[in-house]
């Protein structure tokens, strides 16, 4: 099930993504990209088409309506570079309004709004340049080709998102088999494991057995290296003691006796 549903949210962001890429087209579509149709628009410069409705028109002989119905300005006074209205809303076009917003329709990419501290600041922040209409500094339209990145970088988006749902669909297809498939593999490991931990445990016993077996063996070699030791020197001291016998020079005789003391001394320590 959360594989399922991880499917299913990575198919929920391809079709965002879709929907994203086709409302970013239709705009490019509908859009003819200069300054000339956005100074044509019915709606004051600056104002969001989505508020245009707000907006009287300009020959009307109708009242603005701005503070949530408490002040009431003439049209005329819309972006006259005086802020007549406490929220801005009458000067959409200029700097005028600390609180004002400026909409950039940006035809051809996304639109975007400004603080209108950013209106005729001598910096092109929108991509169709009706941010700096003041004359100030002159912006090109570069709406089009951001615009055309933006929805190469789109597409993509949309293609690799698509590509990685459907390597998520094989995946997920697949998972039972994999699953039950693993799971054999655990069970025989587990089996395999248990006889190569009883193997171990064998072989460091039988280590353990060897190394004193061993330990044993050199204990002896030693005990009889010192025995074969001790008859070496029991046999040369009978061997003096017997040549003494039979030379009657003194000499041999205290030989023999030191020969008959070193093989007591070698005995006793035996």
């Amino acid at each position: 099930w959360s594989a399922r549903l991880e499917t299913a949210r990575a198919s929920t962001m391809v079709l965002q993504a879709i929907f994203a890429l086709a409302a970013v087209t239709l705009v490019a579509a509908g859009s003819t990209g200069d300054l000339g149709r956005e100074a044509a628009s019915p709606s004051p410069r600056g104002v969001d088409p989505a508020a245009a409705t707000a907006y009287p028109a300009l020959d009307a002989r109708t009242k603005f309506t701005c503070d949530g119905g408490g002040t009431s300005v003439d049209v005329a006074r819309i972006n006259d570079e005086y802020c007549d209205c406490k929220d801005g809303t009458d000067e959409p076009g200029t700097s005028a309004c600390l609180n004002g917003v400026f909409h950039c329709r940006n035809r051809g990419h996304q639109p975007k709004k400004l603080p209108a501290s950013q209106v005729n600041d001598g910096v092109c922040d929108c991509c169709d340049g009706s941010d700096e209409h003041g004359g100030r500094v002159q912006c090109g339209n570069a709406c089009g080709a951001l615009g055309a990145s933006f929805r190469e970088e789109l597409a993509e988006t949309v293609r690799r998102a698509r590509e990685g749902v459907d390597k998520k669909r094989v995946l997920v297809a697949a998972a039972p088999a994999k699953r039950e498939a693993w799971q054999k593999d655990i069970a025989r490991l587990t089996k395999e494991i248990d006889r190569q931990t009883l193997k171990t445990e064998k072989a460091m016993k039988l280590k353990s057995n060897a190394e004193r077996a061993e330990k044993a063996a050199n204990s002896a070699a030693e005990a009889l290296t010192k025995l074969q030791e001790a008859k070496e020197a029991v046999e040369a001291a009978a061997k003096k003691l017997e040549d003494a016998e039979k030379d009657p020079d003194p000499a041999a005789t205290a030989d023999a006796v030191d020969a008959a003391d070193a093989a007591d001394a070698v005995d006793a320590a035996d």
